[in-house]
């Protein structure tokens, strides 16, 4: 699992949270910044038409997660929470994903989910 600090500060806009070896701010600066692919026309979009990142929501629900399990939950129960909550009060409209070698634009945040909670899992670590 990576370091608290990993999830709370790093960022999936600069930071490949794909690769395993990256399980410390140590390791973070050590590798320097990994810019995502598709930050561009994210701000581009995402300022005139409102998409939402899945990897942005990704990384706060990872928090949340490792917060749930810092407490006794484990990772699959607290993830199954996070989601729940989302999707009982998380913002709708569309968000940007990766998807078979691409970015592409999902329509409501059901779409997104299986895409955010399998991000926050990524970003985690486990």
């Amino acid at each position: 699992m990576r370091s608290r600090e990993v999830v709370s500060e790093l960022s999936p806009c600069d930071t490949d949270f794909t690769n395993t070896l990256l399980q410390t701010i140590q390791d973070a600066k050590r590798m320097g910044p990994v810019y995502c692919s598709n930050l561009d026309l994210c701000q581009l979009r995402s300022y005139t038409e409102g998409i939402s990142c899945v990897r942005r929501i990704a990384k706060q629900m990872a928090g949340f997660v490792l917060e749930r399990m810092e407490h006794g939950t484990n990772r699959q129960e607290a993830i199954d929470s996070e989601v729940q909550d989302y999707l009982d009060t998380g913002q709708e409209g569309k968000f940007w994903t990766f998807r078979n070698g691409k970015w592409v634009v999902l329509g409501n945040k059901r779409q997104a989910m299986g895409d955010i909670s399998s991000f926050a899992d990524t970003i985690i670590g486990i």
